[in-house]
């Protein structure tokens, strides 16, 4: 049953906020008149932060929003931010570390920030007046998926394929402790595949227009064979915000804790590099190569559960997504990069 929205205006803390996921979310609220307390420490080792500083300029635009430049594994730093912005009414927890096969190159890293942090969070929470905790999961704690098969939140999820998988399986487990433990509402969100404007340039509609753009080739994972469910960003924040203001009076904490899968259009990659060529005007250069170990090339995402108790829409198609994306490339993306000193913001 959906629980009525609470239209009040309140105070929000979002993690990762600079972030690709969290800048979108910040940025409705904010624009919804709300107010933001925004977390990011502004450092990523996959993708120059330039990206995130740009973000972060656009949220320093909107009247309501306050950055803290933190790290959240570290606790002292953690509760003394706590203790100077006080009242929070809702927490949203989209920091983490996200690129998947970086994972396996710095498994400490994303063990830290991940799950030190996550548990720091939850421990801020737990101390807090705060009504709700969202936070960020993914669809890699279903590891490898067959085939033609559709996930639902009941499929297992004690194999993941990567590190960064097997971090997201922890948290999940971290937020059912504090669920019952503490019984205070936590919701968790599954995301297949986000994309859209502002993404991380790690990702693969942006490495791959991005590439097209430069007349570079693109390498094409298990011979293109790749087939997902390819979520729209502005989707995903219909959702988690709907949620966030919802009323969740009536948890039941002797249950798991609510996890939606947030998967879009499932779509071929191929059919997607299409529809890039379409809205760039231009053909890529195409380069078959095999799937990486920990990559995954098949996720289907069954997004009913979200759409009945939270009013998930899958509103966005593939076509209309990428064109969307693509527009903002070339209209805002290209025009940074040019002012940039060095003219690409991409570690080579």
């Amino acid at each position: 049953m959906k629980k009525p929205t609470d239209t009040t205006t309140k105070t929000f803390l979002v993690t990762g906020s600079a972030g690709f996921i969290g800048f979108h979310l910040a940025q409705r609220l904010l624009r919804e008149g709300h107010t933001v307390h925004g977390i990011d420490s502004m450092v990523n080792s996959y993708y120059d932060p330039l990206l995130k500083k740009v973000r972060l300029r656009e949220l320093e635009k909107e009247k309501g929003y306050t950055h803290h430049h933190v790290d959240l594994a570290d606790i002292e730093a953690v509760e003394l931010l706590a203790d100077k912005i006080g009242h929070i009414d809702r927490f949203i927890h989209m920091a983490a570390q996200a690129c998947v096969l970086y994972s396996f190159d710095h498994p400490h890293k994303y063990s830290r920030d991940n799950m030190v942090a996550f548990q720091n969070m939850l421990e801020w929470y737990r101390k807090s007046d705060a009504t709700l905790f969202s936070y960020a999961s993914s669809s890699s704690v279903y590891g490898q998926s067959k085939e033609g098969t559709v996930i639902t939140e009941s499929k297992q999820t004690d194999l993941p394929v990567s590190i960064y998988g097997a971090t997201k399986i922890a948290n999940e487990a971290m937020a059912q402790a504090y669920y019952s433990y503490v019984q205070k509402p936590i919701v968790g969100f599954r995301f297949f595949k986000v994309y859209g404007p502002w993404a991380r340039p790690d990702t693969v509609f942006f490495k791959f227009t991005d590439l097209m753009y430069r007349d570079q080739p693109i390498k094409l994972h298990n011979h293109g064979n790749i087939r997902h469910s390819f979520t729209y960003i502005d989707d995903v924040a219909d959702a988690v915000i709907k949620t966030s203001l919802s009323s969740r009076d009536n948890e039941d904490f002797t249950t798991r804790h609510p996890i939606y899968n947030l998967g879009g259009s499932h779509a071929l990659l191929l059919d997607c590099v299409d529809a890039i060529e379409d809205a760039m005007g231009k053909k890529a250069i195409r380069e078959m190569v095999p799937l990486p170990a920990g990559d995954r090339w098949y996720t289907f995402a069954d997004s009913s559960l979200a759409e009945k108790e939270i009013g998930f829409k899958n509103n966005t198609s593939i076509q209309d997504g990428l064109r969307t994306f693509v527009e903002w490339y070339l209209s805002e993306f290209v025009p940074v990069v040019k002012d940039v000193e060095t003219g690409s913001i991409f570690k080579k």
